[in-house]
């Protein structure tokens, strides 16, 4: 078994990376990547500092924000049924999400994955 950790902030993906490494988690596999409903470069927006507060994640966001406190990254998405196209991932049993309102968005990029294979979801609905 293996576990997808996908986080598209470079400075949490680090502590992520490193997080896996102390523990020795060998089946965890941190991928520095955006999930979402289609495969492509998207627009990140995330608040200026080490880590992201709760909340924090501004993909895709309409609202008025300061541009002082924030910074705007090119990122690269992919779509989990695009990510499992492949077949060289085994399909997921479970899949948790937590995107900070872009939840819609990883759904719609799953569907064909959960409609064939009806994993469990864990998601935080707002």
């Amino acid at each position: 078994q293996q576990v997808h950790a996908f986080e598209p902030a470079p400075s949490v993906f680090q502590f992520l990376e490193r997080n896996f490494k102390i523990n020795s988690a060998q089946k965890l596999k941190p991928h520095l990547l955006a999930i979402s409903d289609q495969s492509r470069s998207i627009k990140f927006r995330i608040p200026n500092g080490i880590m992201l507060p709760v909340g924090s994640s501004t993909a895709g966001s309409e609202k008025p924000f300061d541009d002082s406190t924030f910074t705007d990254l090119e990122v690269q998405a992919v779509a989990l049924d695009d990510f499992l196209a492949d077949g060289t991932r085994m399909i997921p049993d479970v899949i948790k999400i937590d995107t900070e309102t872009t939840e819609p968005q990883v759904l719609q990029g799953a569907r064909k994955t959960i409609e064939k294979h009806r994993p469990a979801i864990v998601a935080e609905v707002i």
